[in-house]
Order: C-alpha cells, then structure tokens, then sequence
C-alpha cells in the first residue's frame, strides 16, 4: 500500500506541476494538487485498497481449498490437513491462526468464513461436514467445487491482466497528453505568453486534469467492480 500512496503523491504534484509549467498560475496549480490530492486518498485509495483485499482474499481461499483438499485425501486427517494447509498459507494467515489457539479444527475451519466470506468456501464447508459424517473419497466429493474454484480463480486472473492492460493504455494515453502541453508551451511561448493573461487559460488547462480526474475515477469502477459471489453479498449486508 505505502508504493500507492507513493504513486498517488507523485501523480498529483504532476498534475499541479504541469498546470503550474503550462499556465505559470500558482493559485490553479495548487488548486489542481489539492484536488488531486483529496480525490486518490478520499476516494481513489479506499476503492483500491477494498478491491486489492477482496482479491487477494479469493486466491488465498482458492489456494486454502485446493491444498486442504489435497492433503486431507492423503492423510485422511482434519488436523493433518489443516496444518499441512497451514504451512503454505501467507504469514498474515498463520498470525490469523495463532490468535485461534483455543478453538479445534472444525471452530477454525467455521471461524475462517469470516475471513474468506465466498460462496465456494462455504460449499467447501459443507462438502467436509458430510465427509466428517459418512467418510469417502474427498476428491470424488470434491470435483464439482474444485472445478467452480478453478473457473472463479481463472476469471479473476483474467480480469486482473484486462485491468493492468487498461491502465497502462490509461496511463500511456494521458502521459503523451501531459508531454505535447508541455512541448507546446516551450516550442509555441510567445502565443503562450498571450494566451496566460487570459483567465480563460488556466481555467481550460485545470479543467483538463479535473477530467483526467473523472476518468480515473470511471476507469476503477470498471476495474475494482468485479463480483464475486458471498463477498458481494456480504459487502451489501455489511
């Protein structure tokens, strides 16, 4: 997180800085970096922070499931399973469980719903409920979630590569925007020495970073609203 507040830092003195390079109008270039400034950590990081969780919670899940399902048809053990789970799991996970000290493997499993709130997760209680009571073969019980699990994390992944691929078009675009501005104010100066005793001028100029401004705002709702069934609905609950 502290590389995006980074980023959204330097993106915003950017912007105030070209408006101030192009316009030489202090007043509307830190007009411009406030702006920025209150719109990446009010709005902007909140959404992304949000989305970054809820995604990387689902991959943890669907590495939890794949793993605990795999170990448990070896060892026939919850406890096996569980703690040979445990060891490939991320350390924020085993901190998690060290807090779960006084509860048995079936509470910690439960308990893990809040953590991982997706509608596979609580099939996959489900699934290793009935396998505590009748026994079988966990990978035959097992085939349908293992297959929902694999589809869900593959559509993850690919919305994941269509968001980098559109931000880097994004960022591409607008960077090329921000440099002819520049270029133009030192190649064309005497028409932007006319143009600066214009209001007009810094008006136009800061109206094109407040919508620079939109568009990022419209481009993370496209890319942070992926749905993913259980953590929706616990979203709209919570």
């Amino acid at each position: 997180m502290s590389s995006l507040i980074i980023i959204f830092i330097f993106i915003s003195i950017l912007f105030g800085g070209t408006v101030f390079i192009v316009t030489t109008n202090l007043y509307f270039a830190l007009g411009v970096l406030i702006l920025s400034l209150i719109y990446f950590f009010l709005l902007a990081f909140p959404k992304i922070k949000k989305s970054l969780i809820k995604t990387s919670r689902f991959h943890e899940c669907y590495n939890f499931i794949n793993t605990f399902i795999i170990s448990l048809s070896i060892k026939k053990s919850i406890k096996s399973a569980y703690d040979d789970t445990l060891i490939t799991m991320s350390k924020d996970f085993q901190k998690i469980d060290e807090e779960l000290i006084d509860l048995n493997y079936d509470e910690k499993l439960n308990y893990l719903s809040t953590i991982y709130p997706f509608h596979i997760y609580s099939l996959f209680l489900n699934i290793i409920s009935l396998w505590s009571e009748e026994g079988g073969d966990i990978i035959k019980m097992s085939t349908e979630l293992i297959n929902e699990t694999r589809n869900v994390e593959d559509y993850l992944l690919a919305c994941e590569r269509m968001s980098k691929r559109k931000y880097i078009e994004f960022s591409v675009l607008w960077i090329i925007t921000i440099a002819i501005m520049i270029f133009l104010k030192f190649a064309l100066k005497d028409f932007y020495t006319q143009l600066q005793s214009q209001i007009f001028f810094p008006i136009s100029i800061s109206a094109v970073f407040i919508f620079i401004l939109i568009s990022i705002h419209i481009l993370l709702n496209v890319t942070t609203s992926i749905e993913l069934k259980g953590w929706t609905e616990n979203e709209k609950k919570s």
